[in-house]
């Protein structure tokens, strides 16, 4: 009895040093992830202003898309998309604000991030116009759309589905194949949830 009393007390003490042990390290990591990352930021403040003109910049060329399917009962959403059309716009979702002071200096961020946000702008846009036509009823017009917004890198997983279950309700199944092989190219936290959404609509269309 007094062996087990004893046996208890050191795996106490031992789980309790292994605790303090852990605590200490998380914040040794903790310290040196933040120490690491305002050296990153004191680097990239000092970095000179580049010329970013020649970036991968996104040309909305609204003739690709069938405009007339918006008219006229949503015409707004036309309006909205002009308006994008006429603004600068680029994905830079890959980059942190630091990596991006990095690359371009921290005089450009702004701007970069004004860009940015039209992009996020546009992809969203897209994907409520393709549901807003298949509420409708306008299946092929929704798919262009939707297709547009994946051919520049949209990651929004309602997309996905959304082109998914036409293509299902229509028998093609190979293009939910596509589907999959684009969002594994995917470069973003929300990859793994559109490939499991993806692969059960297609497992239910069996």
């Amino acid at each position: 009895m007094k062996y087990i009393n004893w046996f208890l007390i050191v795996l106490i003490f031992w789980g309790a040093f292994m605790i303090a042990h852990g605590i200490s390290r998380s914040k040794r990591i903790e310290k040196s992830n933040t120490e690491n990352f305002w050296a990153a930021e004191a680097r990239a403040n000092s970095v000179r202003k580049a010329d970013i003109s020649n970036l991968a910049y996104i040309v909305l060329d609204l003739t690709m898309l069938p405009m007339n399917a918006l008219l006229p009962s949503l015409a707004h959403r036309a309006s909205e998309l002009e308006k994008l059309a006429t603004e600068k716009i680029i994905n830079l979702s890959m980059y942190t604000n630091t990596e991006l002071k990095a690359m371009y200096g921290p005089a450009n961020l702004e701007a970069l991030s004004n860009y940015d946000g039209n992009y996020l702008k546009l992809i969203r846009l897209l994907n409520s116009i393709g549901k807003e036509l298949l509420e409708l009823g306008n299946a092929s017009a929704a798919i262009e759309f939707l297709s547009y917004s994946l051919s520049i890198g949209s990651d929004i997983s309602e997309t996905f589905t959304l082109l998914a279950d036409i293509y299902k309700s229509k028998g093609r199944i190979n293009d939910i194949d596509l589907l999959l092989q684009l969002a594994e190219g995917l470069n973003t936290i929300n990859k793994s949830n559109i490939i499991n959404k993806l692969n059960n609509i297609k497992s239910n269309s069996k």
